[in-house]
């Protein structure tokens, strides 16, 4: 039987009991609405074949979710589900859904209440079915409940068995939201239908199916899923194009009819949680010192100085801190991060160093971390969490940087090469955890912070080697 929510939180609470402060003077965060403490029965008979990529559900709001799924058969589709409500499923009558090209499905299933798990299967008319999967909607404004998030990145496809930290993250338990901060699948590919394909590999993947299967799932991407190393202002035509069309078929988003290619957004979870997810690739441009368009960045200020929430995280797919010269033997490597655009870069960290509770979180380097933004002055406080890797080769300079901590240990409380899953959850009181998990189920950091920057206590458990 696995733990219940509040019995993975209790950490949370014991170490903010340890810190002996508050950051802030705030009530005491309400109860959530429970996990589920059942399964839930959809209809039909699950069918990898014509399903081969489970369901997932994403983009969560408090009133709606977008359900996602691929279904490679001819027949008529519909979307059976149910609410948890006091304490048991409630089923609501099917949906018939639009199956899109490549057999992709976007549904935008709406006018649900605030916090309310969903349970969903689709069905068709010969009762074949996908995977059940349980999402939840977002928290209303005003609401102030722990938040609980996995995040991953850089799950390059090596053959089966490749991702297996990911059904050990969720053996945890119930997570609210799982963030993928990019480098999903590894392409090098043209058209279309090869992007296409690479997307099924992994997805197809038990692990991938399985990490679907809950949460609400928010993407940004980094350059693997169009080109390596790409930048939008030089990236050929054709393939940006083509892979810009496969991330946003393959990930469970609402478009807007304004701008339908654009990444940049925010989700907003109560007054806990806002989660800013940057485009760090689409819109760069080199030669023009731009990391983020200017409209991406005057977007991203005036919402960190503008949210009511806690704690504002911000997605971004690239570290934005100040990396150690072991990582600068090339232009081309400052170029491809944060540093290779000092003006915005410099910008950003000032504005975020006087607002309390922005914290980063940025994948791309192979290397779990914990990270100041700068090693001392403007940035000290502020943390960037590396993420991942969770199926790419691990970077080595992870464990050079943890092995000499007179050296980077201030910075760099924790670094290593593993594959890792992240586990963080964020309270309103102004405390966050974050834990690192290995896919032999250690957790090699342990560390809660709170709002103003401060590490107040870490544990760290030595990777096997």
């Amino acid at each position: 039987m696995k733990p219940s929510r509040r019995e993975l939180l209790g950490a949370l609470g014991a170490g903010a009991a340890l810190a002996g402060c508050g950051p802030g003077e705030w009530d005491a965060a309400p109860g959530r609405t429970a996990d589920p403490n059942t399964d839930w029965a959809a209809p039909g008979t699950e069918d990898l074949t014509l399903f081969p990529n489970g369901a997932m559900g994403g983009d969560p709001t408090d009133s709606s979710v977008m359900l996602w799924t691929k279904y490679q058969g001819t027949g008529s589709l519909y979307l059976h589900y149910a609410l948890f409500t006091d304490g048991a499923w409630v089923d609501a009558e099917p949906v018939p859904v639009t199956v899109a090209e490549a057999g992709i499905v976007h549904h935008d299933l709406t006018d649900l209440p605030a916090d309310c798990p969903v349970a969903f299967a689709f069905v068709d008319d010969a009762d074949a079915g996908s995977q059940v999967s349980v999402t939840r909607t977002a928290p209303a404004a005003g609401s102030m409940g722990v938040m609980r998030v996995l995040v991953t990145s850089c799950s390059k496809y090596k053959g089966a068995g490749t991702f297996p930290v990911m059904p050990l993250a969720l053996a945890r338990g119930p997570v609210d939201v799982i963030m993928w901060a990019g480098d999903t699948v590894y392409t090098y590919d043209r058209t279309i239908n090869e992007y296409r394909q690479t997307w099924n590999r992994s997805f197809s993947t038990p692990e991938f199916r399985e990490f679907f299967s809950q949460g609400g799932h928010i993407f940004t991407w980094d350059d693997h899923e169009v080109t390596n190393n790409f930048e939008g202002s030089t990236v050929a035509p054709d393939l940006f194009a083509n892979g810009t069309q496969a991330f946003f078929e393959h990930t469970p988003r609402r478009r807007s009819a304004d701008h339908p290619d654009r990444i940049w957004r925010s989700n907003r979870f109560g007054d806990t949680l806002e989660i800013f997810v940057l485009d760090s690739r689409g819109e760069r441009d080199y030669a023009a010192g731009e990391y983020l368009s200017p409209e991406q960045l005057a977007w991203l200020e005036e919402g960190l100085k503008s949210s009511p929430c806690r704690w504002k995280c911000i997605l971004n797919s690239v570290p934005i801190a100040n990396m150690p010269p072991l990582f600068d033997a090339a232009e081309e490597l400052i170029r491809d991060r944060w540093e290779g655009y000092p003006r915005q870069r410099q910008q950003l960290v000032e504005l975020a160093a006087t607002i309390p509770g922005v914290m980063f979180l940025s994948g791309d380097h192979h290397m779990p971390a914990v990270a100041r933004v700068e090693p001392e002055g403007v940035g000290e406080n502020l943390w960037d969490i590396m993420c991942g890797a969770t199926g790419s080769d691990g970077n080595p300079i992870g464990a050079i940087l943890l092995s000499q901590p007179d050296t980077y240990g201030h910075q760099f409380p924790w670094s290593e090469a593993p594959h890792t899953a992240t586990l963080l959850e964020f309270d309103p009181n102004g405390f966050m955890k974050v834990v690192f998990m290995g896919e032999d189920d250690l957790d090699y950091f342990t560390g809660v912070f709170d709002d103003q920057g401060r590490l107040l206590e870490h544990t760290i458990v030595p990777v096997p080697r």
